[in-house]
């Protein structure tokens, strides 16, 4: 058989556009003796390929198929992504941090109706107390969320496992 011939078949069985006849020749080809040696993996792929047709599919594969999809489908609608979720803590982690701080400074300014305590006179030591202060919070909330993401990246690899386990 032309080699050329044999190529071009090959080339088309694997692009999915060859005939029951094409397929038959290429069959018949790799069943002699003489196959070139860079096509003896195409042979033996080509040979299980064959052996393989003869399996029998379920009358009622389709279906189980489209159940199983939908299944799946519904499972995956009743769900928050992990970045949905993710977004939506970051966002209330940050209304609840500005809500203490301005429960913090209402605090300050109405202790007992009486001079607010720790009330500083000079406006820059006042200032420079207040950075102290703020800063200090700012280092304490990103050690938490910074906590939180490695928590979380815990979780998820936790899932990922116990759902490898589960299917």
């Amino acid at each position: 058989m032309n080699r050329d011939r044999i190529y071009k078949l090959l080339e088309d069985f694997y692009e999915g556009s060859t005939s029951r006849v094409e397929e038959e020749e290429l069959y018949q080809f790799f069943l002699s003796p003489d196959v070139p040696e860079e096509l003896l993996q195409d042979k033996t792929l080509f040979l299980q390929f064959k052996k393989k047709s003869a399996i029998a599919v379920p009358a009622d594969l389709s279906q189980k198929l489209s159940v199983l999809i939908d299944r799946e489908a519904a499972k995956g609608s009743n769900t928050i992504s992990f970045s949905k979720r993710k977004r939506i803590l970051n966002w209330a982690v940050s209304i609840a941090a500005a809500f203490l701080v301005l429960l913090a400074v209402k605090q300050l300014y109405t202790y007992n109706g009486k001079r607010p305590m720790g009330e500083i006179m000079e406006p820059a030591l006042a200032q420079v107390k207040a950075q102290k202060a703020l800063q200090l919070v700012s280092v304490n909330l990103n050690k938490g969320i910074t906590q939180w993401s490695e928590a979380q990246v815990d979780m998820h690899k936790v899932v990922h496992v116990v759902n490898k386990h589960i299917k």
